[in-house]
């Protein structure tokens, strides 16, 4: 149902938003702070200069070439999307407002993968085990933002699966 999917897609996005706004502000003025204080213009600067892009200038070329080639498949895509979404909108007698949103999208690419590559996502979890993602993820987090995350035993939680 399209206005569960508008509602729970805008739930979902606006987890923490007021908590969040104002830790990324400061982020965001932090960054550009050290930026300035080791010489650089900007964050970006700072950053990609040990990258392979070098700086801000080189990215955009390349953006936009990537972008350019990527196009014709996006559309591609949502061509296929905008399709299932009118088959499926006619055969709940209504009709389909002609665009893939923010709300229809991860809806109607699971369609797509299901119905047109023909990717089961409950198979495929299976090569995925909880415990061995979970701690791939930690370790990415631990690395680039610095943290230690400890498991805490028997801790109380809401389910007994729940880990904390």
């Amino acid at each position: 149902v399209e206005a569960t999917r508008q509602t729970l897609e805008k739930a979902f996005n606006s987890k923490c938003k007021d908590v969040n706004a104002d830790i990324l502000t400061r982020l965001c003025q932090l960054r550009q702070q050290k930026a300035k204080v080791l010489g650089y213009s900007d964050h970006a600067t700072f950053v990609l200069e040990v990258r392979m892009a070098k700086s801000p200038t080189a990215v955009q070329p390349f953006l936009r070439e990537l972008s350019a080639k990527l196009e014709p498949l996006r559309d591609a895509e949502l061509e296929v999307m905008l399709e299932y979404k009118a088959e499926e909108m006619a055969a709940a007698g209504g009709s389909s407002d002609g665009k893939i949103n923010l709300w229809d999208f991860r809806y109607y690419d699971n369609m797509v993968k299901e119905k047109k590559y023909q990717v089961d996502q409950t198979a495929l979890s299976e090569y995925f085990p909880l415990d061995v993602v979970t701690d791939g993820l930690l370790e990415i987090y631990q690395e680039l933002l610095g943290l230690r995350f400890t498991r805490v035993a028997n801790a109380e939680t809401w389910h007994p699966e729940v880990m904390m």
